[in-house]
């Protein structure tokens, strides 16, 4: 079966491979024919999609990203506070900047949420964007 599709495995589906013939080791008697056949095709299929699902759930498919991000908000000189369009999850995998470079969480602002507090307001004409996971 290497390469081949799982449909095509005489075992799991004698009925495929040569019409009315008997897979390696079994007798015309001992194949599913009919609805069971049908059933046991149906089965098999539900069961690789579930295990195709959960291996996608593994592979972290729940995690989203974020890049290149322009906070909402004004920049004026006096605002401080901005708001992303998501809450960073975890919050540590926030990377914000301000004209290119890296912002410290605790030193430089601080994030609760999806608001982003500077401890200093950017200053009219500096620009701020924001990577994150969500």
């Amino acid at each position: 079966m290497a390469g081949g599709d799982f449909m095509d495995d005489p075992l799991l589906f004698p009925d495929k491979v040569g019409g009315s013939g008997s897979a390696p080791g079994f007798t015309p008697e001992d194949q599913i024919v009919g609805e069971d056949a049908n059933a046991l095709k149906n089965a098999a299929l539900t069961m690789r999609l579930r295990i195709l699902e959960l291996e996608a759930g593994a592979l972290g498919a729940a995690a989203s990203f974020v890049d290149e991000e322009t906070p909402e908000g004004v920049v004026d000189g006096a605002n401080a506070a901005f708001t992303l369009s998501q809450a960073p999850s975890p919050a540590s995998s926030l990377r914000l900047y301000l004209n290119g470079l890296r912002q410290l969480a605790g030193v430089h602002f601080a994030l609760v949420g999806a608001g982003i507090t500077y401890s200093q307001p950017p200053e009219l004409g500096d620009v701020h964007r924001a990577d994150y996971r969500y």
